[in-house]
C-alpha cells in the first residue's frame, strides 16, 4: 500500500518528465501507466485529469474529478481548480514574508488586501500552461 501511495504522489513529476507532444491523446491529455494504475495529465495547470486504479475485483475506476477534454479547463475559468498545481507551495504565508538563515524575503502578496501570500502569489500556477519534454 505504501508503494502505491508513493507512486500516486510521484505521478505528476513522472508524467511531465516523460511526456511529449506526440503522446497527446485526442482529448489533449498525456498518459502514463503501470500495472494496476493509469493517469492522465494536461499541460494547463500541470493538472491531473484522471487517475484510474483497479478495485479489488480488477475493475478500473477513475478516482479523480476532472473534465473529459483538456480544452474545457481553459474555457471554464470558474472550474474548481480540478487537479491543478496550487503554486510553489500550498497554503498561506503570513505577512507575505519569511526568513531563512536570518535573511528576510518579501514575496508577492495576493490575499487579504496584500497581507498574505496564497499558493505562490499572483502568477496562479493552476492557470498556466506548462511545457512538456521527453526524457530517455
Amino acid at each position: 500500500m505504501l508503494a502505491r501511495l508513493f507512486t500516486l504522489a510521484a505521478l505528476p513529476l513522472i508524467a511531465f518528465a516523460q511526456s511529449n507532444a506526440s503522446s497527446i491523446d485526442k482529448n489533449g491529455k498525456y498518459e502514463i501507466s503501470s500495472e494496476g494504475i493509469r493517469a492522465n495529465f494536461i499541460a494547463y495547470g500541470a493538472s491531473i485529469s484522471n487517475l484510474f486504479i483497479e478495485d479489488i475485483h480488477g475493475v478500473e475506476r477513475d478516482i479523480v474529478l476532472g473534465f473529459d477534454n483538456a480544452s474545457y479547463y481553459e474555457v471554464d475559468k470558474q472550474h474548481p481548480h480540478l487537479g491543478g498545481v496550487p503554486g510553489r507551495y500550498a497554503n498561506r504565508i503570513m505577512n507575505s514574508t519569511f526568513e531563512i538563515d536570518g535573511e528576510v524575503f518579501e514575496i508577492d502578496a495576493n490575499e487579504h488586501g496584500g497581507l498574505n501570500t496564497l499558493h505562490g502569489g499572483c502568477k496562479l500556477f493552476h492557470l498556466q500552461f506548462f511545457k512538456t519534454a521527453t526524457q530517455h
